[in-house]
């Protein structure tokens, strides 16, 4: 048999072959829209920005069921725990009488007054003017209001401008139905906005809020996450009087019991 023909015979073998292989993989291979191994499912919910970090938020918690959102396998033994809307629960809406934030965000809700619930919307600009003029009442005004986005209005660098810093620990675990106090340190009396991007309510019972810091300049918020907030959860805090922002990671666990825990 002439040797053209021979290589053009061990040529078409060796392209057989690779097909196969090629095609028994991408049979076996699991598909990204219904693997569960060591991921996370997508989550309805208060989301306004993609999940960074398994962790995104409206300001109104509507009820909404919870999809899966985790399972694990471990070696030479696979189990696959569902974490379903029976054991995670769902998010939960708020009375728009709950309190005096909350009614606000009904109105701006009926509104349509974005600053007052989106990331997206430019929050109204902080007068520094009148900070200085008057700074524990004009924070303390300052502070009834809700704007999410006020997290990012924070001061440009510049000497004798401080850094918004951490106090408590800014990765911590904590129980669904657990509560967490976050703080960080800013000048005295100087306001600091918060929002919780997956979820989760603050003691205002909703998703952003703005606190005033002590004479210390101590800034702190009461975090829970309740049901239906599950897994990773981002927290953001900024101060227009403090350069940049803190991030918070909250690893969320699913509890059946209360607990109060402070960040470390």
């Amino acid at each position: 048999m002439p040797k053209r023909w021979m290589l053009l015979i061990v040529l078409t073998v060796s392209i057989c072959g690779i097909t196969w292989v090629i095609l028994k993989h991408s049979h076996e291979a699991p598909s990204l829209a219904n693997s569960t191994l060591d991921g996370k499912d997508l989550q309805t919910g208060p989301v306004l920005s993609p999940r960074v970090l398994g962790p995104g938020s409206h300001i109104a918690s509507p009820a909404a069921p919870v999809a899966a959102v985790s399972a694990s396998k471990t070696a030479g033994n696979s189990t696959a725990t569902a974490l379903t809307a029976d054991t995670v629960g769902k998010f939960q809406p708020v009375r728009a009488d709950t309190n005096a934030q909350t009614a606000l965000i009904a109105s701006a809700v009926k509104a349509h007054q974005d600053n007052h619930l989106s990331l997206l919307a430019a929050a109204t600009p902080f007068d520094a003017a009148a900070f200085k003029l008057n700074p524990e009442g004009y924070a303390q005004a300052y502070a009834q209001d809700v704007q999410p986005s006020r997290v990012y209005q924070t001061a440009a660098p510049g000497a004798g401008v401080p850094v918004l810093t951490a106090i408590t620990s800014t990765q911590v675990e904590m129980p669904q139905d657990g509560l967490l106090f976050l703080r960080v340190r800013t000048v005295p009396s100087g306001p600091v906005s918060w929002v919780t991007t997956d979820g989760g309510t603050f003691q205002n019972h909703l998703a952003a809020m703005t606190v005033v810091a002590d004479s210390h300049g101590v800034a702190s918020v009461a975090y829970t996450a309740g049901p239906g907030t599950i897994d990773g959860v981002k927290v953001l805090a900024g101060s227009p009087l403090s350069v940049g922002q803190i991030q918070f990671y909250i690893q969320v666990t699913a509890s059946s019991h209360a607990n109060v825990s402070s960040a470390h």
